[in-house]
C-alpha cells in the first residue's frame, strides 16, 4: 500500500505527476500488487479517466456504507476537523445539490486545482452510489469492480475479506485480528431527518439494488 493511507494522487495531487505518484509506494517485487485508499477517488468525476490512463488493467474495489450513516459520519468528521461552518446537520445538506453541482462545474473548469467544497461538503451527493459506479464503467469493465458492501463485511469480515483475495487472485493469508480500528463515537441523528433522508436516497438505493441484484436493508 502506499505510505500515506490516501495518496490523494488522482485527485489533489495530479499534477505531481506518475514519477511522483510512484514513489509513494515501497519498492517491491513485480510479483506484488500495489494498492492505493483514497475514498474520494469513486466520487471525483475525473479520476476514473486518469486511472484508466495510468493503469487499465486495475481492480478496483469499492465498499459501501449505508448513505444516510455515512453522510452524518462525513459531517461530524469534518466538525472535528474544524472546516464545518454549518451548526447543525440540517443546515449543511439544505442546498447542497445546487452548491456541488455550482462545485462540479468550477471542478470540470479548473481540474488540477483542489476543490474543498466538493470533496469535503458533499455529504448526500456521495451518496448516490449508483451514478459513481455506473461512471466508472465508462473505463472498466464489470469484473474489474469488487463492491462490498460495509455492513456485511463488518458483520462476517473473514466471508468478505475472502472474496477480495479471490478477486485480486492472491493467497488467503487472513489475520488473526478484526478489530476494527478509527472507530469513532458519533451523536443520533434527528429521526425526523433520518426519515426524510431515506425518502432523498429510496430511489437511488433502489436503482443500486437493481444493479447489484441484492436487496439492501438501507430503507
Amino acid at each position: 500500500m502506499s505510505f500515506d493511507k490516501e495518496s490523494k494522487f488522482l485527485d489533489r495531487y495530479y499534477s505531481k505527476g506518475e514519477k511522483w505518484y510512484r514513489h509513494q509506494f515501497p519498492l517491491a517485487s513485480s510479483k506484488k500488487l500495489a494498492g492505493d485508499n483514497t475514498p474520494y477517488y469513486l466520487f471525483h468525476p475525473l479520476v476514473p479517466e486518469r486511472a484508466y490512463s495510468l493503469c487499465p488493467e486495475a481492480k478496483i474495489i469499492v465498499i459501501l456504507r449505508n448513505p444516510i450513516n455515512r453522510a452524518f459520519s462525513q459531517y461530524q468528521m469534518e466538525c472535528r476537523k474544524g472546516r464545518e461552518v454549518h451548526n447543525s446537520f440540517e443546515e449543511a445538506i439544505e442546498g447542497e445539490m445546487e452548491r456541488i453541482h455550482e462545485a462540479k462545474t468550477d471542478l470540470l473548469s479548473n481540474p488540477l486545482d483542489y476543490h474543498h467544497t466538493f470533496e469535503n461538503t458533499s455529504y448526500l451527493s456521495r451518496g448516490i452510489y449508483i451514478d459513481q459506479i455506473e461512471h466508472w464503467l465508462k473505463w472498466y469493465k464489470r469484473d474489474q469492480i469488487l463492491i462490498l458492501i460495509s455492513e456485511t463485511f463488518f458483520a462476517d469480515p473473514r466471508k468478505e475479506l475472502k472474496k477480495v483475495y479471490d478477486f485480486l487472485s492472491i493467497s488467503q493469508t487472513l489475520p488473526n485480528d478484526f478489530t476494527p480500528y478509527n472507530v469513532a463515537d458519533y451523536e443520533n441523528m434527528n429521526e425526523k431527518t433520518r426519515l426524510n433522508l431515506r425518502d432523498f436516497f429510496r430511489p437511488h438505493n433502489e436503482r443500486l439494488e437493481e444493479f447489484l441484484d441484492r436487496k439492501l436493508d438501507w430503507n
